[in-house]
């Protein structure tokens, strides 16, 4: 059977908390989080970081409002590198897909153009797909997938209900949840060799 992989986006392969952090620093022309936030290796230590650190729910809403309006942000965040370097150890012949949550009326077309910058450059890939859908077990049952990573335990309990599907969760200091059937793992290296090795 050829082999069906699933990869989250945002906090996986696509750095987007510097992102938005920036863009709602910019937008209310406050900023409420550490000054060095940047360089801060626990940064964020909760997911709902902007409104941990004092922004009021209209104020990070109005930020949701300006990337779902815009034709670029999702286009434009940074890669993380090493996640992308770890997907040389994808199998030849895979089916791989790109399942993510993100929002506005050009996500998906900013996803595809994002992938196409930056998978090419790291992998030489011949059938990939991108696929904005909230419901990653959903998701993972309709794609039959076998591998899945995500960097938000809801999504990776939530898959990890779906039979043959082994279910990664890449560490953040805002997901340290204990889940019954999910395998935490350092980085994609690590859970693309584990579920190689079984």
């Amino acid at each position: 059977m050829q082999p069906r992989l699933g990869f989250d986006l945002d906090g996986v392969l696509a750095a987007f908390v510097p992102s938005f952090t920036r863009l709602l620093e910019q937008q209310t022309g406050q900023s409420h989080f550490p000054e060095d936030w940047q360089d801060d290796p626990i940064f964020p230590a909760v997911w709902h970081w902007p409104q941990h650190y004092g922004y009021s729910s209209n104020q990070v809403e109005a930020a949701w409002g300006t990337v779902k309006a815009s034709r670029t942000f999702w286009a434009t965040l940074d890669p993380i590198r090493a996640s992308l370097d770890a997907l040389h150890l994808v199998p030849k012949g895979a089916r791989v897909y790109f399942v993510t949550s993100r929002v506005g009326d050009w996500a998906l077309r900013q996803t595809q153009q994002w992938l196409s910058d930056h998978l090419l450059a790291y992998w030489d890939v011949e059938a990939w797909s991108a696929l904005v859908c909230s419901d990653k077990e959903a998701a993972a049952r309709a794609l039959r997938l076998q591998f899945y990573i995500d960097d938000y335990h809801v999504n990776a309990a939530d898959v990890a209900r779906v039979r043959d599907c082994r279910s990664y969760l890449l560490d953040q200091p805002y997901n340290r949840v204990e889940m019954e059937g999910v395998v935490r793992v350092a980085s994609v290296d690590e859970a693309l060799r584990d579920w190689l090795s079984r």
